[in-house]
């Protein structure tokens, strides 16, 4: 028996199933919050909604049927909209954001 950690099944699986079943950091009406905030449009939504499940381009291109390209046009709308320049930065600003709406 060897002594490195066994490796996530998980990490060997769909993205689709990891859509599915990835532990949601945002809830389905802090998303609407988020939309209505910064004004995204439905498909930039859906869009930020998978960047923040920890989706790349072309993931994220498959699963919606869309080019590698209009996901980069998609995103780059989102980070002018939200200010930010990636997606780590995206991911932040959102919880940061959800942290001072109900707070309030």
């Amino acid at each position: 028996m060897n002594d490195y950690p066994s490796r996530d099944p998980s990490l060997d699986s769909d993205p689709r199933d990891v859509m599915i079943n990835h532990y949601r950091l945002i809830a389905v009406r802090q998303w609407s919050l988020l939309k209505s905030y910064f004004q995204l449009t439905d498909r930039e939504l859906q869009i930020a909604q998978l960047v923040c499940q920890g989706l790349e381009t072309d993931p994220i291109a498959g699963l919606l049927a869309i080019s590698a390209g209009t996901v980069k046009t998609h995103l780059r709308n989102i980070y002018r909209k939200t200010g930010v320049h990636n997606k780590v930065s995206l991911l932040l600003l959102f919880l940061r954001e959800i942290y001072h709406q109900e707070k309030a």
